[in-house]
């Protein structure tokens, strides 16, 4: 079968972009807290996404007992930004420990305005 490109499917594309810059799919950072890089690497490009773990919003989870706040869960994970970029010719003919550095490197450059003098952790999937 021919796919085409087409009304419904540029209506469904934009659909899906909206739903990931959104709320609470993107969070605002807190300067407070700890941040979190994940990267990944592939023969062709680079991906990082930046994070936090934040209290979780108000619900009805939430339970006042003597004027504290008791949550459920210490905290949810929310989605600060995301990053990727195109190897070049000459990046994607690196060895995969190279990539994976590499996206490690372009995280942190893009990112630096939220984690200059803050403690971040980062997360690799690398196993070399």
């Amino acid at each position: 079968a021919e796919w085409k490109w087409g009304e419904e499917q540029r209506d469904a594309f934009e659909c899906i972009k909206n739903c990931l810059i959104t709320r609470p799919v993107l969070g605002y950072p807190d300067f407070s807290r700890e941040f979190i890089i994940y990267t990944d690497a592939s023969g062709y490009g680079i991906g990082a996404v930046l994070a936090q773990i934040q209290p979780p919003p108000q619900s009805a989870d939430s339970v006042e007992s003597d004027g504290q706040d008791l949550r459920k869960s210490d905290g949810v994970e929310v989605v600060i930004a995301y990053t990727s970029k195109n190897l070049n010719d000459r990046e994607a003919k690196w060895s995969t420990t190279e990539k994976e550095a590499y996206a490690i490197i372009h995280a942190i450059d893009v990112s630096k305005t939220y984690l200059y003098g803050r403690k971040f952790t980062v997360f690799t999937d690398h196993r070399p």
